[in-house]
């Protein structure tokens, strides 16, 4: 079965990634004036503005890591409007002969059908660890001619809150876009899971977990600052992954009915993980 699997990565690989021609046919970019339209081109992103907000199980019908609510402080930043797709992330993988992702879940080997029909069908990477997602974000911000980011070696990342790169969003900056950011009265009203995000991103709740930057702690509310929280400082901590996965049928029907639709809710695994029900979605600081 899992040479059906690399099979199938492989034959991605040779179908063509149409992202390469578009990318090397754009002009250069100085790192100073980004054109956001040649960003877009390749990454569509939505303008978030920043505010305040209450962070966390605001209704009390969460997991005690999501409480106690507390206020915080973003900056204007940008978001993906989508997750990474299959076509971007492998053009990364053909160019640096690396970071492969593979479709597996240590813990549940029975779901093999359901992973080789998620690489057929869906559009959004997975499979991927937290460390793959920095290097790729490092790569796609050297391609666009932007400062990357993240600083890496080996297991250690440090993360360079002044460049305009492409990163991971901070788990307070998805809750925040999650719930409509300054526009969380609007996006209130949507009830149905089916209605169009009042920022218009997209699959916060029905595709994937995705990777944050955070490091996680389950206490880590009692002690959050106010101002752009980004997790504990712990090395060996897990990495925070926000939103709903695939793997869980009817997902968004299920929470609804037993919790509620929580943007607060907060999940994590190992930097090394990788599974066909994580991939990314990602950020750059507002120039």
């Amino acid at each position: 079965m899992k040479k059906f699997i690399f099979i199938g990565i492989f034959l991605i690989f040779i179908s063509g990634c149409s992202c390469e021609k578009e990318i090397k046919s754009k002009p250069a970019l100085k790192r100073k004036m980004v054109n956001i339209s040649i960003l877009n081109d390749i990454y569509n992103m939505v303008h978030i503005k920043g505010g305040t907000y209450q962070m966390g199980d605001r209704k009390g019908t969460g997991n005690v890591n999501e409480r106690p609510v507390h206020d915080v402080s973003l900056k204007n930043f940008y978001l993906g409007e989508d997750e990474v797709t299959i076509d971007l992330y492998l053009q990364f993988c053909n160019e640096v002969g690396d970071h492969v992702p593979e479709f597996r879940d240590e813990n549940e080997k029975k779901r093999w059908d359901l992973y080789e029909r998620r690489l057929v069908q869906c559009k959004s990477i997975c499979g991927i660890s937290w460390y793959n997602s920095v290097s790729f974000c490092n790569w796609l911000s050297k391609k666009l001619k932007l400062e990357p980011c993240y600083k890496i070696n080996f297991t250690q990342v440090t993360w360079n809150r002044e460049a305009n790169g492409f990163r991971l969003p901070t788990e307070a900056e998805w809750e925040y876009a999650a719930r409509g950011g300054h526009e969380e009265s609007k996006q209130s009203k949507l009830e149905n899971p089916k209605s169009p995000h009042v920022l218009g991103l997209k699959k916060l709740h029905t595709d994937l977990g995705e990777w944050c930057w955070d490091l996680y702690g389950m206490d880590y509310y009692n002690k959050s600052p106010l101002n752009s929280p980004a997790g504990i400082e712990d090395l060996f901590a897990n990495r925070v992954i926000r939103g709903t996965s695939w793997g869980y049928p009817n997902a968004y029907h299920y929470q609804k009915e037993q919790k509620g639709r929580r943007e607060s809710k907060r999940n994590f695994h190992q930097p090394k993980t990788r599974n066909a029900r994580i991939g990314i979605r990602l950020a750059r600081k507002s120039e």
